[in-house]
């Protein structure tokens, strides 16, 4: 594990586990990100078994000043390894990124880094995503949990330009990939953390968006892959 602390605008943290069939295309979507800043890769497996952290450690040692590589010695689940990466992260400006999806446009962060820079008074930007079908199935319950009558993220989701706390509370979803917001107490939030993991993305962007707004951009900007190994599809609809 690299142990180097800079002075970054931007700290990308990717959350990963048995994703050898996207992580790569991952990590070189950020890599090749156009900014005029230094931003910073942290990623964490979570005890992959399939090839992922093979493909995770040649990468970092090709790119030992950009990425930090921390691999956990067993699987913890989401809640664990989401509450340790954070504990990676300070810069001004935050992300998450799963390592099965990726980014589609090299001027996303910058665009986004710009935006946050010149108005204070919002404490996050998103966009919206499109959806990547990868489920081949006849069974009715699993295809329920897919996303396979839409294509983006904002077909099935309400977003405005000046995104509110209550259309967040409405349970609109914000792409993970999608959203950069300013550095805030995320450890001692996930510490603190109780509720179902599923639920997890959902209460984190409830506590960055509490007492201001997003910045919603119309583009699509992030690629949703919506495969059999996602979370969501391990499990019972009801469950989910």
């Amino acid at each position: 594990m690299n142990n180097f602390k800079l002075n970054n605008i931007l700290d990308i943290a990717i959350l990963t586990h048995n994703h050898k069939d996207f992580i790569q295309q991952c990590i070189e979507s950020v890599l090749c990100q156009k900014t005029n800043f230094s931003f910073r890769i942290v990623v964490l497996d979570d005890f992959s078994n399939d090839g992922t952290k093979e493909i995770l450690n040649d990468i970092a040692k090709v790119y030992p000043d950009k990425i930090i590589l921390i691999v956990n010695d067993t699987n913890v689940g989401a809640l664990k390894s989401a509450t340790k990466l954070a504990g990676y992260v300070d810069a001004k400006y935050l992300c998450f990124l799963d390592g099965d999806d990726y980014w589609c446009n090299v001027n996303k962060i910058q665009t986004q880094i710009d935006f946050l820079e010149n108005n204070s008074d919002y404490s996050g930007c998103f966009h919206d995503a499109k959806i990547v079908q990868a489920n081949q199935s006849e069974d009715i319950h699993f295809l329920k949990r897919t996303q396979d009558q839409w294509k983006t993220y904002s077909q099935f989701n309400r977003y405005s330009p000046e995104f509110m706390p209550w259309a967040l509370i409405e349970r609109n979803i914000i792409p993970t990939a999608s959203l950069i917001f300013r550095n805030t107490d995320i450890v001692g939030f996930l510490k603190k953390y109780s509720a179902s993991e599923f639920s997890l993305s959902w209460a984190l962007h409830l506590e960055i968006i509490k007492d201001s707004k997003f910045k919603y951009f119309n583009e699509t900007w992030s690629i949703y892959n919506d495969h059999p190994q996602g979370i969501s599809k391990k499990y019972d609809i009801v469950d989910f």
